[in-house]
């Protein structure tokens, strides 16, 4: 009743079935690549369609200026990781930098400083205005 791995007509069977695999995923693999050239050829055709439609827009109201969304000829090239946006990924990293000299250290240690007494004088206040205003309720 089972099938015997050794057996040649279940070693034939397998193969084709690995044949028939490999086969379907070259399809999907064509398949894929062809559907992401038609999208792209149609996501072309559609702006070029819209742009000559806002030209003639324009040139019917007798507007000037119209202002729109040029691609430009060079892929958006990613930078910096933690830009996010087109525009901001296309800045040179340095921009991003922090500068780490003295000064800029000691001033961060200062804000640290000047927060956390803020941080006390906020507790402070708080706590005397909610005991205030409990003792003001209660008696």
């Amino acid at each position: 009743d089972g099938v015997d791995a050794e057996d040649p007509e279940a070693q034939e069977i397998f193969q084709r079935g690995q044949m028939l695999y490999q086969e379907y995923q070259q399809f999907q693999q064509a398949a894929t690549l062809r559907q992401q050239q038609m999208g792209a050829t149609h996501l072309e055709m559609a702006y070029r369609e819209i742009t000559a439609a806002v030209n003639v827009v324009a040139d019917r109201l007798e507007i000037d200026l119209v202002i729109r969304f040029i691609p430009p000829d060079d892929e958006f090239v990613l930078t910096n990781e933690a830009a996010r946006h087109p525009f901001r990924q296309r800045l040179p990293r340095h921009i991003f930098q922090l500068a780490d000299d003295a000064s800029s250290q000691a001033r961060r240690r200062r804000d640290v400083a000047v927060s956390d007494d803020n941080d006390w004088k906020l507790f402070v206040l708080s706590f005397s205005a909610f005991f205030t205003a409990f003792y003001s309720f209660i008696f």
